[in-house]
């Protein structure tokens, strides 16, 4: 049980310091930091679900969609490099000529990547869904003294904090949209209400962050009380 314990409480060290990078990234003089952080704690996350593969078959699966996601990431970022070049070789200095070469590519090409980026968006989310999975069936099969399900809500809390994010992006591009027809007065007015709902989407990510964190800090407490429950000669 203790490399199990140590397993989730490096799980907590690393969705902490990807909580402290996610909100600072949003600090202009910080942001290299914050994203240096959450590549760190993201990293730290997948090696604790590494460790811990051999405790049920979440984990196990959690860890191989990780792996798919990576690839198809590193794909996808290949093919929109190769756009790109392939765009600035085909225009040159000018501006409108990139823009229209980069829109004037392959219909099927961009559909395949638009498909691609769903299917890495999806295999995030499973790796997330089998990694709380484990820990419920974790807390079940080791006895923890912890609410059944409640873990899971690290889960459902990101696919809120996604619909929430969508809803915001869409919500500011069909403001912008609007303000271009008003004039100078209405893009001005919709530049000030972004930067209002800015820092309130900051101050959501803040709470849906630190309630994350606490829904780890205890599961961790847990499994740490189940460590201390143990005999030394059954640690292991």
């Amino acid at each position: 049980m203790r490399q199990v314990y140590s397993a989730i409480q490096q799980f907590f060290i690393a969705i902490a310091l990807a909580a402290i990078g996610s909100v600072i990234s949003n600090i202009q003089s910080l942001s290299g930091l914050g994203s240096l952080l959450t590549i760190v704690g993201s990293v730290m996350s997948i090696i604790s679900v590494y460790r811990l593969r051999h405790e049920n078959r979440h984990f196990a699966k959690a860890f191989k969609y990780f792996w798919i996601y990576v690839g198809l990431t590193v794909v996808l970022t290949i093919l929109a490099v190769a756009v790109l070049v392939s765009a600035l070789a085909s225009a040159g200095s000018s501006s409108d000529a990139l823009i229209a070469s980069v829109l004037g590519g392959s219909m099927l090409f961009s559909v395949v990547m638009v498909i691609m980026a769903i299917v890495i968006l999806v295999l995030a989310l499973m790796v997330q869904y089998q990694t709380y999975a484990g820990f419920e069936e974790l807390r079940e099969l080791r006895e923890l003294n912890y609410p059944p399900k409640r873990i899971l809500w690290c889960f459902y809390i990101s696919i809120i904090s996604m619909v929430i994010t969508f809803a915001a992006v869409a919500g500011s591009v069909f403001l912008m949209i609007g303000a271009l027809t008003g004039g100078d007065a209405a893009l001005y007015a919709a530049i000030d209400t972004l930067d209002m709902a800015a820092n309130v989407m900051l101050v959501v990510g803040v709470v849906i962050e630190a309630v994350q964190l606490w829904l780890v800090f205890t599961y961790m407490q847990a499994a740490k009380a189940a460590v201390d429950a143990e005999r030394p000669e059954n640690w292991g």
